[in-house]
């Protein structure tokens, strides 16, 4: 009974005021239009979306994924968002299992499953539209299924925690290296263990098998993933000790908001210093039996998989996706053995109060629409306003053909809002005339409106509307 309410505190988190505040920006846009290219005009394809690495793409998976919920409700964003939403409740269930089998305590098993269920950060990538969400399902299910192998439960679930951590990675692709980075330090700390060759192969097949449209891709397209990775290699190889340093001061900014993010989301450097210090205290107390040593091991091993984003790419919160499960279980693990000692319950207690203060911060986030990560510069995009500006143009336009045209950030990249025009009003969907209706965003710099209002050509403004940050300007054709 208790796992069914976590599960539904999750989903409740997830969803929301979703219906108003669900982000559609270009690459939401990008990725339903190109999905509605497979549903309806069986134009398939062999990647996913582009990564930071030209050349490189992430998994095609989600697109696949993402066309269930699309094809069932007819093309609703909406539909398609609860989908990823209960994936996303689903990690709290998974974490339990793990939990339980690490800590052999119901009361710390649900305490862990909680603290995902009301996570900040994992609840703003649940209520993300965007090929990161699926990924902290599979990053627990690989993790659970590594955990089961050292622990001797049998190499089958060797094969299982390969099969996931493909699956997590078709998804944010710059897992890859932190699950054989992760694979290597519980190798130096001898608690991986050996695997038998024909397990070995059979994992790597399902390996392959999870990439293989990527690898048709690459060789359809003259190797262009392969020498976009070479190229990249040799890049970071030649790197010098500056750039090197910087990447060092960004993983330590984005550390910081990771730590906060995923467990205590209140931003004070002192505070997450205090937090960081109580649990490495809990960490380094007398271990009393070599089974303690082996969960440490595991849990180290996931949150310092983070570690070759230094080299590799820093910058981005997503790419630290598998960070925060790892980091509640590695609090839970302190706490557990804190608790034991004299006044240790006190130290709980005081965790438990910052927990709720933080809870109800997160809440207020939600209910506002503040502080999501993901947002970056499209701060005024949310469905609600974006829903408003579309139906207003359809009742203004009284029936009259009209130009849709967007003003964007990033510049002239109209794609969420075409494929919400195409989704609520197909019969408007790429039409032209004399009437003009502009959406024009916040972030769009007034030199750019103009040069971009006069490569319309000679036009007159009607009127001028706000809905929400986003302004909306109606303008007739002059001849």
């Amino acid at each position: 009974m208790y796992l069914i309410a976590i599960f539904f505190l999750a989903l409740v988190l997830r969803t929301l005021n979703i219906q108003e505040f669900l982000f559609f920006g270009f690459e939401q846009g990008r990725d339903a239009l190109i999905i509605d290219g497979i549903l309806k005009n069986s134009d398939f394809v062999l990647v996913g979306p582009s990564t930071s690495i030209g050349g490189l793409f992430h998994g095609v998976w989600f697109y696949y994924l993402l066309g269930v919920p699309y094809l069932l409700s007819g093309g609703n964003p909406l539909v398609a968002s609860v989908t990823l939403i209960l994936l996303g409740s689903l990690v709290s269930i998974v974490i339990y299992y793990l939990a339980t089998d690490i800590f052999k305590s119901n009361i710390w098993a649900i305490t862990a499953s909680i603290l995902v269920a009301i996570s900040y950060e994992y609840i703003l990538y649940s209520r993300w539209l965007s090929n990161v969400s699926p990924a902290p399902l599979f990053i627990a299910m690989a993790f659970y299924s590594l955990w089961k192998f050292i622990s001797k439960k049998g190499e089958k679930f060797f094969i299982l925690f390969v099969l996931f951590a493909a699956i997590a990675s078709s998804f944010q692709m710059i897992l890859i290296p932190q699950f054989i980075f992760a694979v290597v330090l519980l190798n130096l700390f001898g608690e991986f263990g050996n695997v038998k060759i024909k397990n070995l192969l059979i994992a790597l097949s399902c390996f392959l098998i999870i990439f293989l449209p990527a690898i048709i891709f690459d060789f359809r397209n003259e190797h262009i993933t392969f020498n976009s990775l070479r190229i990249f290699a040799s890049e970071s190889g030649t790197s010098n000790g500056g750039r090197l340093l910087s990447g060092i001061q960004v993983f330590g900014k984005e550390l910081y908001n990771h730590l906060k993010l995923s467990f205590i989301n209140i931003d004070s450097l002192v505070l997450q210093i205090g937090i960081v210090i109580t649990v490495l205290i809990g960490l380094i107390t007398k271990f009393k039996k070599s089974e303690d040593r082996k969960i440490l091991a595991f849990l180290f091993s996931w949150v310092l998989m983070i570690i070759p984003l230094i080299i590799i790419s820093p910058g981005n919160p997503q790419y630290y996706v598998g960070f925060g499960i790892a980091w509640i279980l590695l609090v839970c693990f302190s706490l557990r053995k804190i608790a034991r000692f004299r006044y240790g319950f006190l130290v709980v207690l005081v965790f438990a109060i910052l927990i709720l203060i933080s809870f109800a911060l997160n809440i207020n986030n939600l209910i506002s629409n503040k502080n999501i990560f993901f947002r970056t510069t499209q701060v005024d995009l949310n469905l609600k306003d974006q829903r408003a500006i579309l139906d207003y143009i359809e009742n203004d336009s009284k029936g009259e053909s009209y130009k849709f045209v967007n003003f964007t950030i990033p510049s002239l990249q109209p794609e969420g809002w075409q494929y919400l025009q195409k989704y609520y009003y197909p019969n408007s969907y790429g039409k032209n005339g004399d009437l003009i209706y502009i959406t024009i965003e916040q972030g769009v710099y007034p030199v750019w409106e103009n040069k971009w209002i006069g490569d319309l050509g000679k036009t007159r403004l009607e009127s001028e509307r706000k809905f929400g940050l986003i302004r909306l300007q109606k303008r007739i054709v002059e001849k």
